[in-house]
């Protein structure tokens, strides 16, 4: 029998001694399960529009994907060669090629251990083969290696991702495992799992949670504690200047942000938004407090409807019959308010965190901008919540606002930035 590409060769045995316990239901799951349990994963020529190297076969993200039809990209491709490499892997185009020695076990238990102990964890995919594979399928997963590093990370994933409880009692006493290698990824303070033995160190919460990896740029980026540099600086300066220098950083900062835009506002609305972002990381986030944010940033009334989006969006330019060409599309109106909510509260677990607070204020303002809450206003308030994230964590000196709008105007224009000039509307 055949199922999706992948060769089914074992016999599948229904488990009903008795007539009274045919379950039509159960039996149409078991045998999903056992399709599952025997699939072979086959490689492509291409894998998404990326030639697969030759004499490999892929592994990991790519082969899950591949074999369960996942509607997800895989960011950083693999496969394992049919031969030796020296070092244990190379690099060849988009590909990382591992050495025949690190191949899994064919099927999805093998696969699913390489990508967590050899690929940068991606949650989007997990989810979304969770979705697919049964919680029947996943307990056999994680029991044929219970005791396992590996396997207690899986349960927890599942269980964390889908709000569903696998049916396995919970782990023995085991040495805690933190599901981020705090050398590899920029983590949060463990929270135990007793469950599962392991300690949630994601950055996140399951609605929204990114993902950063350690990299010796942002190490260095980090070590250069600019947080304290300025509030040195602004310590050797009389009080005078420094408020001299703080109203005209606010200004620029807020006429900048307008720039961005393309706007020229009328002067009570860009004194009104100077006022909101001298105030930043004063008031606690909230779905009403951004609301608010919108009504004083952006004229609504007859070309836009404040509040949360009830409609469709995207960015780019329309053709010459006026249908549009997007560059971005934003999230579903219906996903808006709960994508918002998990963003907030991702910001309030990283409030009383140690991660850096740069690094808070762009996983912050990047979500809200991603998502695209806003008929408009958008681009603006996400400039505001990096001065409220910097504000908050106590990382601008007392008075001050970076010049974050300013910046950004200077650079949007740059050759590195000039490909993301079309975004500036964001």
């Amino acid at each position: 029998m055949k199922s999706g590409g992948a060769t089914v060769g074992m016999i599948f045995r229904p488990d009903v001694r008795k007539s009274h316990d045919f379950r039509p239901r159960q039996l149409i799951r078991d045998l999903g399960d056992h399709i599952l349990r025997g699939m072979q994963f086959t490689t492509p020529t291409v894998f998404q529009e990326t030639i697969v190297p030759r004499k490999s076969e892929l592994v990991g993200w790519a082969a899950l994907v591949h074999a369960h039809g996942i509607q997800a990209p895989v960011r950083r491709l693999s496969c394992v060669s049919h031969g030796s490499i020296k070092g244990g892997s190379r690099q060849e185009n988009a590909w990382t090629i591992f050495d025949k020695r690190t191949a899994p076990a064919a099927g999805l238990a093998g696969h699913l251990t390489f990508a967590l102990r050899h690929e940068t964890l991606d949650l989007l995919i997990l989810k979304r083969l969770f979705d697919i594979v049964g919680p029947a399928e996943m307990a056999r997963v994680v029991r044929s290696e219970t005791v396992g590093a590996t396997s207690r990370r899986l349960w927890f994933l599942y269980e964390w991702l889908t709000g569903r409880d696998l049916d396995l009692p919970d782990a023995e006493k085991a040495s805690y495992v933190p599901i981020l290698a705090p050398e590899d990824y920029v983590t949060a303070r463990p929270v135990n799992s007793p469950r599962h033995q392991v300690r949630n160190n994601l950055l996140g919460t399951p609605a929204f949670c990114p993902i950063i990896r350690r990299t010796p740029a942002l190490a260095d980026f980090i070590g250069r504690r600019w947080d304290t540099q300025a509030k040195e600086l602004v310590g050797r300066i009389s009080k005078s200047v420094i408020a001299r220098a703080a109203s005209f950083l606010l200004l620029a900062d807020s006429q900048a942000s307008y720039q961005i835009e393309g706007e020229r506002p009328p002067r009570n609305r860009l004194e009104r938004w100077m006022r909101a972002v001298n105030q930043s990381g004063r008031y606690p986030l909230s779905i009403d407090e951004l609301i608010r944010l919108q009504h004083i940033v952006v004229e609504t009334g007859r070309f836009v409807t404040p509040g949360l989006r009830t409609e469709g969006g995207f960015i780019g330019p329309r053709d010459g019959l006026n249908d549009p060409l997007p560059e971005f599309v934003s999230a579903r109106p219906e996903d808006v308010p709960n994508l918002l909510a998990g963003i907030l509260d991702t910001s309030r677990r990283l409030a009383g965190d140690d991660v850096d607070a740069v690094l808070h204020a762009t996983m912050i303002a990047f979500g809200v901008v991603f998502v695209h809450p806003f008929e408009d206003g958008n681009g603006r308030i996400h400039r505001y919540l990096i001065h409220h994230a910097l504000a908050e964590r106590g990382y601008t000196p007392p008075g001050i606002v970076f010049p974050v709008s300013s910046v950004i105007l200077d650079r949007i224009e740059s050759p590195t930035q000039k490909e993301l000039s079309g975004f500036r509307g964001l």
